[in-house]
C-alpha cells in the first residue's frame, strides 16, 4: 500500500462477507483522536456515519473500512496507525509483498517478512518458528516497548497479525487453515470477529499471541509473480481482514455467479450445485472447508446491492426491498439494520447529504 503508487480505491466485490464491526472503526478512530486530527472528516471522506460509533452492534461495509484505513495511513505516513514509536511508513506492506515473492518457498518468504517488520518496528516482533509438525507466527513485545495501554497493544498486535496472515495466503493462493490461535489479552467484545479473520476456537488470555498451522505449509511454493501482485496491492486492506479466498473454490464460483446476475434472477443452491455438477451434501461440505455458507455469501450481496442503490439517492426504498426479494419493505429495514447498524433511510442521508429531504427516504 504505497500512497504514491499502489494506493487506489480497493476493489472489494469479490471478497465481501458480512461487513466490518464498528468495534475495528473505533480503534482506528481512538489513533486518530490521539493526534488531535479531526475524525469527522475521516469518517466522512469513507461513508461512515458519525451515529455509528455509539451503537455496539454496528457494522459498514468493507469498502467504507478500507477507504479510512488508507485514508488514515496516509495522513499518519503509518500502516500501524501510531502504535509504534517508529512509523510503519506507506508503502511498508507493499515493499514486503514484493520482497516475499521472490522467495521460492511461503516459509521463507515469511521469515524474510518478519525480519524486515523487525528491523523497522521498535516495540513489537514477529517470530516465525517451526517443529516438526508444528509452524507458529508469533507476536511479541520487546524490551523497549513503551507502558501502552493493553488496548492499544491488542490493535497493534491484531494489525501486524491479519496483514502477515493475509499475505501468506495470498502467497500460496490458498487459505491456510490454523489448528490453534491464540492471543495474549483478554477476550474482547470483538472476538466473535476473530472466527471471520482467522479461525474459530480462539484462547484469550495465553502467555503468548500465535497462530499456529501444520509445518509442511511452510514447504509449498510461491504461486505470485509481480502481475499478480498488483491485483493484490489493489485490493488491499480487504486481504488483511478477511479470509483469503482462491479464485477457483466453490464460493467465489458462487458469488461470481450471483453478482453477474440480479437479485431477482438469483439461483437457488440446488440449481448451483446442478450447475457445478455436484451434489448438493458435496457443495454444502466444499463451502465448510472454506469457512463459508451459500445464505452468507447471498446475504452479503443482497447487502451489496442495497447500499449500492441507497448511495444512487434516486430509487425508492420499497423498490429496492422488492428487487433484493423482500416480501414487504419492513422486512428489508431489519436486515439492512443487521447488516449495517443503520436504518436504509439514515444510510442513504448519510451517504448523499444533499438528498436527506428526498421523498425516497419517507420510511
Amino acid at each position: 500500500m504505497n500512497a504514491s503508487t499502489e494506493t487506489r480505491q480497493p476493489a472489494f466485490s469479490s471478497n465481501l462477507r458480512a461487513g466490518v464491526s464498528i468495534d475495528f472503526v473505533r480503534e482506528v478512530v481512538g489513533c486518530v483522536e490521539s493526534r488531535g486530527l479531526p475524525v469527522e472528516d475521516f469518517l466522512s471522506s469513507a461513508g461512515i456515519d458519525l451515529a455509528l460509533l455509539a451503537q455496539s452492534d454496528a457494522r459498514v461495509s468493507v469498502e467504507s473500512f478500507g477507504q479510512l484505513w488508507l485514508a488514515v495511513a496516509r495522513a499518519l505516513d503509518d500502516e500501524l496507525f501510531g502504535l509504534d514509536t517508529r512509523r510503519m511508513k506507506t508503502g511498508t506492506y507493499a515493499a514486503l509483498a514484493r520482497l516475499a515473492i521472490q522467495y521460492p518457498t511461503l516459509g521463507g518468504a515469511l521469515r524474510a517478512c518478519a525480519g524486515w517488520i523487525n528491523l523497522i518496528l521498535d516495540e513489537s516482533a514477529i517470530v516465525v518458528a517451526a517443529s516438526r509438525r508444528t509452524a507458529i507466527i508469533e507476536i511479541i513485545h520487546t524490551p523497549r516497548a513503551r507502558p501502552i495501554s493493553e488496548r492499544n497493544a491488542a490493535f497493534a498486535h491484531e494489525t501486524l497479525l491479519v496483514m502477515l496472515y493475509g499475505l501468506a495466503c495470498w502467497l500460496i493462493d490458498r487459505h491456510i487453515t490454523l489448528n490453534a490461535l491464540s492471543f495474549a489479552w483478554p477476550r474482547p467484545r470483538r472476538a466473535a470477529e476473530y472466527d471471520t479473520i482467522f479461525a474459530p476456537g480462539a484462547r484469550f488470555g495465553a502467555p503468548a499471541t500465535q497462530l499456529r498451522f501444520a509445518a509442511s505449509v511452510l514447504a509449498a511454493p510461491i504461486a505470485q509473480n509481480a502481475a499478480s501482485l498488483r491485483g493484490f496491492l489493489h485490493a488491499a486492506p480487504a486481504n488483511f481482514i478477511l479470509r483469503y479466498r482462491n479464485a477457483a473454490s466453490p464460493s467465489a464460483y458462487i458469488r461470481h455467479r450471483l453478482q453477474t446476475t440480479p437479485p431477482w434472477d438469483w439461483p437457488s443452491f440446488a440449481a448451483l450445485a446442478c450447475e457445478m455438477d455436484t451434489a448438493q451434501s458435496t457443495l454444502h461440505r466444499q463451502l465448510a472447508r472454506e469457512g463459508a455458507r451459500f445464505g452468507a455469501i447471498r446475504d452479503t450481496l443482497r447487502r451489496d446491492h442495497a447500499i449500492r442503490r441507497l448511495a444512487d439517492g434516486r430509487t425508492p426504498i420499497a423498490r429496492i426491498a422488492e428487487e433484493l426479494g423482500f416480501a414487504e419493505p419492513e422486512s428489508f429495514y431489519r436486515a439492512f439494520r443487521k447488516w449495517t447498524g443503520a436504518r436504509p433511510s439514515d444510510y442513504r442521508r448519510s451517504t448523499r447529504p444533499m438528498q436527506a429531504a428526498s421523498t425516497l427516504d419517507s420510511p
